[in-house]
């Protein structure tokens, strides 16, 4: 069985390249509903959403390529990511980090960004860090928890 991707927004797959996804991307997709026919933009008559396939199935999510970027990465800086690498490598290991919900991620990485950028400011508080620290430990009790609370038995009394 063929896996299935959703993809709700283009700009996902290349940066906001509007010229590439028009001259590349799509022309691989073809729209099975109306006869297989090359995904057009322009003067179409679609219903949507409508089922897609490519021609040649490519993983545009693969981490094969180094040059290529997340959708969650695109809009972050090179510190950003620089920061992201290493707590993923050093502190997390790629396994545990990626079990993560998107918001701690984002949560963790950006405490540890203002830490960096402040952390020889002595007149800094460092009150943003532990809150977004403390945002990102308690995403995770509460998913943590969600799943103990849901898969225990209920016991009749």
């Amino acid at each position: 069985m063929v896996g299935f991707t959703y993809i709700d927004d283009l700009r996902l797959i290349v940066e906001d390249n509007f010229k590439n996804i028009r001259d590349i991307i799509l022309p691989n997709f073809r729209a099975v509903n109306y006869n297989n026919h090359t995904y057009a933009i322009y003067g179409n008559k679609y219903v949507y959403p409508m089922q897609v396939t490519m021609k040649e199935p490519i993983n545009y999510f693969e981490k094969d390529n180094d040059d290529f970027k997340y959708y969650n990465d695109i809009f972050k800086s090179e510190l950003e990511l620089n920061i992201k690498q290493a707590i993923t490598v050093y502190v997390f290991t790629e396994d545990i980090f990626y079990q993560f919900a998107s918001n701690t991620q984002d949560n963790i990485i950006s405490a540890e960004l203002e830490y960096v950028q402040h952390k020889h400011n002595p007149l800094y508080d460092f009150s943003a860090v532990v809150i977004k620290y403390s945002k990102a430990v308690e995403l995770e009790l509460y998913r943590f928890f969600k799943i103990i609370v849901t898969t225990q038995p209920h016991f009749a009394a």
